[in-house]
This record gives structure tokens, C-alpha cells and sequence, in this order.
């Protein structure tokens, strides 16, 4: 008897376990699209300025976003923008640097579509992006850009989702929308 109520209880722990495997496999497992979506709404938060930053926000700002690219990123801008292979350090000393100017400065990202390829290593993103903010002194009054993008990302050993190339197409509006 003994032998069959072990058997039973080694059966039943087997079947909690495997449940409890297949629940977090299909409910509480991030998946692909989440994590890579996470990764832009990081890169918001982080582009994102209101008001005066303390040069220790400006330092923890350029780490987080150090993290959340590959050490050499490709940048397509048009003739507008800056264009061609930077080492992301000097893209975001330069990003800093430039962002000491602005009053306020957000990004919002709209119309996601991803595509993540078969390896489950890399992907690209399409969006439209919306750029504003208000600059320090002179010129007044708010800016707002918007431009269709294209991003590609590889995956990092944790299952994190880096950024190693980008391309802006500025879109141009109707002033009144």
C-alpha cells in the first residue's frame, strides 16, 4: 500500500509541476513582441525631457540607452539627418549634448508592426514616429516632426532586445493636423 500511495503522490506532483509549467509557458511568459515593445517604450522614457536635467539624470539617461543598443549602430536620416555607422557612444554624447537645448523634448511611437525572423534572434519594426518639444531660448513656441521608421534588432544572451540600425523618412503634414 505504501508503494502505491508514494507512486500516486511522485504522479500527482509531476502533474501540479507540468501544469504549472504549461500555465507560465502560455500566460505569464513574455513573449517576443512584448519584449522588443518594452524595449522602445524604454527608449521613450529615456529620450524624454521636461524641464532642466541634473547632469546625474543626463548620465543615467545615456547609460539606459547605452544599454538598449549594439556598441556600433546604422543610422539612415535622409539628407536631413545624420546618416551612416556610428559607434553609439558618439551618437549619444552628440544626443545629449543636442537635447541640452530643448525645454521639453518627447517621442511617440505609433503603428508598431514586427516581424521577428525565424532564428527568433533578429528583427525589424516599422512605425511612424512624432518628435516635439520646445527649445530652451530664441526660436518659440513647440516643434513637432513625424517620420515612418524602419529599426532593426538583434537579441542579446538574456533574451533582451538590442537596437543595431534605424531609419527616419521624414513625413511631411498639413500644418492645421
Amino acid at each position: 500500500m505504501n508503494g502505491k500511495r508514494a507512486i500516486l503522490l511522485i504522479g500527482a506532483v509531476l502533474l501540479l509541476l507540468a501544469a504549472a509549467a504549461l500555465l507560465w509557458y502560455f500566460f505569464f511568459r513574455e513573449s517576443e513582441e512584448k519584449a522588443i515593445r518594452r524595449t522602445f517604450s524604454a527608449v521613450t522614457e529615456l529620450v524624454r525631457k521636461n524641464g532642466e536635467k541634473k547632469p546625474l539624470d543626463e548620465a543615467g539617461d545615456f547609460r539606459g540607452l547605452q544599454k538598449l543598443m549594439a556598441e556600433n549602430i546604422t543610422l539612415s536620416g535622409g539628407s536631413r539627418y545624420p546618416s551612416g555607422d556610428f559607434r553609439t557612444d558618439d551618437l549619444l554624447r552628440m544626443f545629449i549634448q543636442g537635447r541640452k537645448f530643448l525645454q521639453t523634448l518627447s517621442v511617440e511611437i505609433h503603428d508598431m508592426e514586427i516581424r521577428v525572423a525565424d532564428d527568433g534572434r533578429t528583427a525589424s519594426v516599422s512605425f511612424s514616429l512624432t518628435v516635439s518639444g520646445r527649445p530652451l531660448r530664441g526660436e518659440e513656441g513647440l516643434f513637432r516632426e513625424f517620420f515612418d521608421c524602419r529599426a532593426s534588432l538583434a537579441k542579446r544572451g538574456r533574451g533582451d532586445w538590442i537596437l543595431t540600425a534605424a531609419s527616419l523618412e521624414p513625413v511631411i503634414r498639413r500644418h492645421d493636423s
